[in-house]
C-alpha cells in the first residue's frame, strides 16, 4: 500500500485562511493554533532589540 500524499500549501492557502485562524506556512504545511507569545516572552526579545 502506497504512503498518502500530504498536500503542499501555497502562499495563496495561507492567506485565504480566515482571519480569526492562527497558523503559519512553513515549507508548504500549514501549522494550526499557535499560541500568542506571553508578555515575558515579548520583554525579553525587547530587550534584545535594544542591544
Amino acid at each position: 500500500m502506497p504512503l498518502a500524499q500530504s498536500k503542499i500549501y501555497t502562499d495563496e492557502d495561507y492567506y485565504n485562511l480566515p482571519e480569526n485562524v492562527r497558523a503559519e506556512l512553513i515549507e508548504g504545511r500549514l501549522i494550526y493554533n499557535q499560541a500568542a507569545p506571553s508578555r515575558i516572552h515579548q520583554t525579553i526579545l525587547g530587550e534584545f532589540t535594544q542591544l
